[in-house]
């Protein structure tokens, strides 16, 4: 690592053009020395710590994490004394290429900060804020390229330098502290834990959806949500709140005990994920749960090697709402992406083999949680002369969203345009799977507006002349096409 002393030059480029020269040492930061030199220095800080961040992707299953240790040194030293404030982007940018918004990619840390009792704050939302910038007891700065992600500390390659000016840093935390904040609550509630190995398995997901018994799967999953962490693994299991939850409560009492008292059995013998302990009729039951991977043993909340699920996910009756094979990606996608947050990509042959299901799953899968708005999918660009050995997919999640809030936001947009003018705008944007996205529903009824309804239509039609999985039917490329047509027609 280079150390100089030197008069250096430095623009604040965060919201001035200005230049000043400050006397300052300065010493640049290889990229495998990033995590280390700034885990140093916020463990010997003795008054403040100021953070600065576009991306910190924590991942609660993976406590020994290099991201989790930096968060982790941000808490330890507000506990001994040190003022720290830590700023994050919150940008949910709509992108036309892909539908996609970056929505919540900061909210894990954001909440863990919170809870811990830290000053941490999101930029708003309309912005940017793309610095990453640690300035500890107003004196060192830590700049460059580095996020706060697996990847930046891990993999990739970026610049970085700390520099030693308390001028430097008394005028770089000043334009920083011109950032536009908001104060966000704490949204997360209660998440699911439910271990990796349930999806590897092939004795329990892999058979699940090679019988298929999406009811078993549904049934477990509930359970989980049930279990309070109590260490004789118990949950005392109401029949009548369970049918609700899948749905089946209109059968009457008999006939969906009937029913669950078959899952339950099939989970206890078949999966061996279950004790289960009849009490007598129109009466509780009491399960017994046990560890995925030795069913001789009770369960235990998984420590590592886990992943989370929103109640959300039951709350907005997702659970019910969508298709098995949805079911299971949505879950997949939150495995995959507890360990290489916000996206993931994978060949479709590969997550099939890890997760002992079939491509055409996998497929229908992801094909119905990008048409309900729950994931972003980014194809690999196609060779017609190499198709076998096309790039794999990039997926992004998005959050669990409200159905009932979209039935709303569907009304609004009817009083406003009227029923025939937005029937045709979602039917454009099921073309490119975005029949519920607000945004792109939107986004195509301004083009009509601008463009005419004739045009949107005929571009709507070329571009589902393409394949579900062709790079070119996508929101961006749809958009581009009505452009393109509407000035070639302007121009004859």
């Amino acid at each position: 690592m280079k150390k100089s002393f030197a008069m250096i030059g430095l623009a604040l480029f965060f919201f001035s053009t200005k230049v000043l020269a400050y006397q300052a040492e300065v010493q640049d930061i290889p990229s495998d020395k990033y995590f280390e030199i700034t885990l140093n220095e916020i463990n010997n800080a003795k008054s403040s710590i100021e953070v600065v961040m576009y991306l910190v992707s924590i991942f609660p299953s993976q406590p020994d994490s290099q991201v989790n240790q930096l968060v982790n040194a941000l808490i330890k030293a507000k506990e001994r004394g040190v003022q720290v404030k830590v700023i994050l982007d919150h940008n949910m940018d709509f992108t036309e290429s892909t539908g996609a918004t970056s929505q919540n990619k900061n909210q894990a840390a954001y909440e863990i900060l919170k809870q811990n009792g830290i000053s941490v704050f999101f930029d708003e939302s309309q912005t940017y804020t793309h610095a990453k910038t640690v300035v500890i007891d107003n004196e060192t700065v830590i700049l460059g390229s580095s996020n706060w992600s697996k990847a930046a500390l891990t993999q990739n390659n970026e610049t970085n330098a700390i520099i030693r000016s308390k001028s430097f840093a008394a005028d770089l935390v000043a334009e920083l502290n011109k950032i536009k904040v908001q104060d966000v609550p704490v949204i997360s509630g209660k998440k699911v834990i439910l271990s990796q190995d349930f999806l590897t398995q092939e004795k329990l997901l892999g058979q699940m959806v090679t019988e298929p018994d999406e009811r078993a799967f549904d049934v477990y999953l509930y359970l989980l949500k049930e279990f309070d962490g109590n260490k004789d693994s118990k949950i005392t299991l109401n029949f009548k709140t369970l049918a609700e939850s899948l749905g089946i409560e209109t059968m009457g009492n008999e006939a969906y005990r009937r029913q669950i008292i078959k899952v339950l059995n099939k989970l206890e013998t078949k999966y061996e994920l279950i004790g289960f302990e009849p009490q007598g009729q129109n009466k509780d039951a009491t399960i017994t749960l046990k560890d995925p991977s030795d069913p001789k043993e009770n369960y235990t909340l998984p420590q590592v090697n886990y992943f989370e699920i929103p109640v959300t996910y039951w709350d907005y009756h997702w659970n019910r709402t969508l298709l098995f094979p949805a079911k299971v990606m949505f879950l997949l996608n939150l495995a995959h992406t507890s360990v290489s947050s916000p996206s993931w990509y994978m060949s479709r042959e590969l997550i099939s083999k890890i997760h002992h299901i079939s491509g055409t799953f996998v497929t229908d899968g992801t094909r119905e949680l990008k048409k309900q708005n729950l994931l972003s999918i980014e194809y690999g660009p196609i060779d017609r002369n190499n198709y076998h050995e096309r790039p794999a997919n990039t997926y992004t999640p998005k959050p669990l969203y409200d159905p009932e809030e979209l039935k709303k936001e569907l009304v609004r947009l009817e009083h406003k345009y009227g029923k025939e003018k937005l029937d045709r705008a979602v039917q454009v944007s099921s073309v490119v799977f975005q029949e519920n996205n607000i945004q792109t529903i939107q986004a195509f009824i301004d083009l009509e507006d601008q463009y005419g309804k004739d045009i949107v239509e005929k571009a709507a039609q070329k571009i589902a002349q393409q394949k579900a999985d062709n790079p070119k039917r996508t929101v961006g490329y749809l958009i581009n096409t009505i452009k393109s047509m509407g000035r070639n027609n302007n121009d004859k």
